[in-house]
């Protein structure tokens, strides 16, 4: 006890003599608004659109820093724009507009003062095509001479001078968008300056032509004998492998001139493909022609018709009569290249010659003193008609008739029908049959009669066994019942 009590006065001792010194110590505080050091992000390459981030770190006494980004397009970090919003360590610049930005961002420590970070250099790169590529062709790609390019399903993908790829099924140019030239053709596809090509196939008009058929009829099929044939309003049809087309145009009809009285078959070609329609012709008017044509027939293009030696024959069927003037024709200047029909007309009637028109100067064409005669059409054997009317189908083979069909029973559905309702029912039968042997217990009698062995409780039922066997089975099954409900008794 002694001793306890001394060692506890010398450790009161050391305290007392260590007291004064702890009092000596001084603390020297931090200095208060301290500027922090900021490190900052490195400078940004970027393109159009790209995600950008600048940051700011502090390394300081730990205190609490508020942030503020500004941005500059000078490379400062004095008189910047304040960014409003941007008061994080970090930031997202803006890069939808291409150019070169710099930001800086304010630090602001508890005391107020203010350090400014170096600025960032963020530039914005404008998005260019590196190459393109074609995706999907056009759902078309077989066309018809003269036909435009349908481009519709055409996609193509573009590979971005970010590594990104777009797929891009607008804003590109095509070309050839018209085809006037067959076979096997590319299209080019021209898109941010970079093109690829995909293949097309044109065919000739005339090759993929079928046959040709009336539409309507002239709007005149009522003539006299020595009239022209007037072909307004006469449509047409031109059957190809790809469909048909409706025209007007550029055909030819024989004979133009009607000299004979009664029905005629006018016969249209197109192509080196024909159909006719009638026209009824009475008699009783005049008829001219052209006996002797002009001495000049070959011209080229942007000359003047010269009629001299034009000699016409006018002619009611009992009488003639020379006509050498008071006639007028029609074209009088020649535009275009080719052989050409010249209409004469003298007061109502009309008779022709033809020409032949080139782009360089030609020889003067051989006077011809025998009239051109054209050849009498041969008239068919079908009956007058007072207004007849267009042939619809075309010399060659026509499309065969849509068959339409029954859109909810054919014959095919109907026999499937009558299967499936056999099937359900055998199967009705069966399961009812079995349904009964079942509850009349005739299925245990199938078994037996199958050679399955009857089972012990149908043995005195059945005759197997006599009285005192059936009991002594039922013994031994109760007494296997009762071990059973003891083992599950004790076992719970």
């Amino acid at each position: 006890m002694k001793k306890k009590l001394i060692s506890l006065a010398v450790c009161l001792m050391m305290l007392s003599a260590l007291l004064p010194a702890a009092f000596a110590i001084n603390v020297v505080p931090v200095a208060q608004g301290a500027a922090p050091q900021i490190y900052t992000s490195a400078d940004t390459d970027c393109y159009v659109g790209d995600h950008a981030l600048v940051t700011a770190a502090v390394v300081g006494d730990g205190g609490y820093y508020q942030y503020q980004w500004f941005m500059n397009p000078a490379n400062l970090s004095t008189n910047g724009i304040l960014i409003p919003g941007a008061t994080n360590a970090e930031y997202t610049p803006d890069t939808s507009v291409p150019g070169t930005y710099y930001y800086y961002c304010a630090v602001f420590d508890a005391y107020g003062s203010a350090s400014y970070s170096a600025p960032i250099r963020v530039t914005v790169q404008e998005l260019s095509v590196e190459s393109i590529a074609v995706a999907t062709i056009p759902y078309k790609t077989s066309f018809m001479e003269g036909d435009y390019l349908d481009a519709a399903g055409l996609t193509i993908v573009a590979r971005m001078s970010n590594g990104t790829e777009r797929v891009v099924n607008a804003g590109y140019q095509l070309s050839p968008t018209q085809f006037v030239q067959t076979g096997p053709q590319n299209v080019t596809v021209v898109y941010g300056g970079r093109s690829c090509t995909f293949p097309v196939i044109v065919q000739s008009f005339e090759q993929s032509i079928t046959g040709i058929g009336l539409v309507s009829l002239p709007a005149k099929t009522q003539y006299n004998v020595g009239e022209y044939l007037d072909t307004s309003g006469l449509v047409f049809r031109v059957y190809t492998k790809d469909g048909y087309k409706d025209m007007n145009s550029d055909f030819i009809c024989e004979p133009m001139q009607l000299t004979a009285s009664g029905s005629q078959t006018i016969t249209l070609i197109y192509k080196n493909r024909t159909c006719t329609f009638n026209v009824t012709v009475t008699g009783g008017a005049k008829l001219l022609e052209v006996t002797s044509t002009p001495r000049k027939l070959s011209y080229t293009l942007g000359e003047s018709l010269d009629t001299a030696g034009l000699v016409l024959k006018l002619s009611d069927g009992v009488s003639s009569q020379i006509i050498s003037s008071g006639f007028s024709c029609e074209p009088t200047v020649f535009t275009s290249e080719g052989t050409q029909v010249v209409k004469v007309r003298y007061n109502d009637l009309l008779a022709t010659f033809t020409v032949k028109v080139s782009a360089s100067s030609a020889p003067s064409g051989t006077v011809t003193t025998k009239p051109a005669v054209t050849a009498k059409p041969t008239v068919t054997s079908a009956p007058t008609e007072e207004n007849p009317q267009p042939s619809p189908s075309p010399s060659a083979t026509p499309r065969p008739n849509r068959i339409e069909h029954d859109s909810y029973e054919t014959r095919s559905n109907r026999s499937t029908l009558v299967v499936i309702m056999i099937i359900c029912i055998i199967a009705l039968i069966i399961l009812g049959a079995l349904m009964v042997l079942i509850n009349t217990g005739g299925l245990e009698r199938l078994r037996s009669m199958l050679g399955r062995k009857p089972r012990s409780q149908d043995r005195y039922r059945d005759g197997y066994y006599e009285p005192s066997q059936w009991d002594e089975d039922r013994r031994n099954y109760e007494n296997r019942r009762r071990d059973e409900e003891r083992y599950w008794r004790d076992r719970d």
